[in-house]
């Protein structure tokens, strides 16, 4: 796989790292596609991911975290960045589940994901604990 800017983020986040303990490798066109689209955001995403300000929430999607220190521009860019990956991540989440051949566990494919990019995380990172709090890894 080639190296892209923020490609160490990227590769805590894609679907071999998160399904290592499990028998599962799947690709079709529409994983590859979302797969790229996730790669291509990365390096966008680890500035704010490594100064807090987006961190990793206990449902295998990203969240805002803080905006204290940024400008206008860079808090629509935090949202925008947010909620693009967040779509993608629900989309992928539910074509391997599909992929599979159990389009009704999309739930538990989130969760493995969870935890892997949780376990994965780099140290400082934000990530949210089960009551909804924050804590640094």
């Amino acid at each position: 796989m080639e190296k892209a800017p923020g490609s160490s983020f990227y590769n805590l986040l894609r679907p071999g790292n998160a399904f290592a303990g499990q028998d599962i490798n799947v690709s079709t066109p529409a994983i590859r596609g979302i797969k790229a689209s996730i790669k291509n955001r990365s390096g966008q995403l680890i500035g704010f991911l490594n100064a807090g300000n987006i961190g990793l929430s206990n449902d295998g999607l990203l969240k805002i975290h803080r905006t204290d220190g940024l400008n206008l521009k860079q808090k629509g860019q935090v949202n925008k960045l947010v909620k693009a990956e967040n779509l993608e991540r629900k989309r992928l989440y539910k074509e391997i589940a599909v992929a599979n051949g159990f389009p009704g566990k999309v739930g538990e494919v989130q969760n493995i994901f969870a935890d892997s990019w949780r376990k994965q995380a780099k140290k400082g990172w934000y990530l949210e604990k089960p009551d909804g709090s924050w804590g640094q890894k």
